[in-house]
């Protein structure tokens, strides 16, 4: 009896030795039973970026139902399906990642003014970003001029600060406001400037540090396909947390070039934001319309190629903010 148990014991181990040997790898289990790899794909938003999920087998939401003997479907649900994973940028990643270190400057406050310091901005020949704020005499007439002049055009949107400030009352968000006041105001103020592809905000160090209201915002913006720049006037803004977590692609300031209105202040801050860039492969900076801002933007355009660096469209790095 014990000799017929070990017998078969010993049977079954060959047998089971044999199907290992003859039982296909997972890496070509479909081939192996006529079942050709399918390349599939959908689009998930991950942190409020847009990835592209590709693999050989359905994801989450496209297994069909498995039952026994359902042939390439179990065999495709039985495999480990983060092993067949792979991400990469999707429809909202239209540029691909950017080459050359590339600087972006906004210049805000447009609006105010209309004399030579706007039209040397606007004259000038590099991919700038500018803000201009909605409301004013010469906004729409600004906003105009520098889309035609190939500029990118913002929405530098009023918002609440924590200390007084004046102007713009018609269309600053504060934080008392419903939720329907917001979204009519953000809506009126693209309506009156449809050169504008993203926002940020004038002001706001109370308005961008209040999750509702930035909760609000980025529905909208999410809404309309655009982007937001934290323009971080305080360090309690959760305007960035907000923006990815309602899927709208957004970045923050890194450095203000012209806090102090000092030509060679504004032009450390400019070497000091190329370096940054250099760093970790992009920076944003912000600056005004002022004539020392004007001029050392005159003196760097030219150097910067020389450097193996360039300017760039805020849009062109929006998306690769963390």
């Amino acid at each position: 009896m014990r000799f017929r148990c070990k017998a078969g014991a010993w049977a079954l181990g060959v047998i089971i030795a044999v199907l290992l040997l003859l039982y296909p790898q997972p890496g070509s289990a479909l081939a192996e039973q006529g079942c050709l790899p399918e390349f599939l794909s959908a689009v998930r938003t991950v942190g409020g970026h847009r990835f592209e999920i590709a693999a050989v087998l359905p994801l989450p939401d496209q297994l069909p139902a498995v039952g026994p003997g359902s042939g390439c479907a179990a065999q495709k649900s039985d495999t480990d399906f983060s092993l067949a994973v792979a991400l990469h940028s999707a429809a909202l990643a239209v540029s691909p990642r950017p080459v050359g270190n590339p600087v972006v400057i906004v210049i805000d406050d447009f609006g105010y003014r209309n004399d030579w310091v706007v039209d040397g901005f606007l004259s000038l020949d590099a991919a700038l970003t500018f803000a201009v704020i909605p409301g004013h005499q010469f906004s729409a007439g600004t906003a105009a001029r520098a889309r035609q002049r190939g500029h990118e055009v913002l929405l530098h949107m009023p918002m609440q600060a924590l200390g007084a400030a004046p102007g713009e009352i018609e269309y600053r968000l504060t934080t008392t406001m419903k939720a329907s006041e917001i979204t009519t105001r953000v809506r009126r103020a693209f309506a009156e400037m449809p050169q504008a592809v993203g926002m940020n905000n004038h002001q706001g160090s109370a308005a961008t540090g209040d999750a509702r209201v930035m909760d609000v915002l980025a529905a909208e913006l999410r809404r309309t396909d655009m982007f937001f720049l934290d323009s971080v006037t305080t360090p309690d803004s959760v305007a960035l947390q907000s923006m990815h977590a309602g899927g709208v692609a957004a970045a923050r300031r890194d450095i203000f070039i012209d806090n102090v209105d000092d030509l060679e202040y504004v032009l450390a801050q400019l070497q000091q934001l190329a370096r940054l860039a250099r760093e970790r492969g992009y920076a944003v900076g912000i600056g005004h319309v002022r004539p020392n801002t004007l001029r050392a933007l005159q003196q760097v355009l030219p150097q910067l190629p020389a450097s193996g660096q360039r300017f760039a469209f805020l849009s062109e790095v929006v998306r690769l903010a963390p």
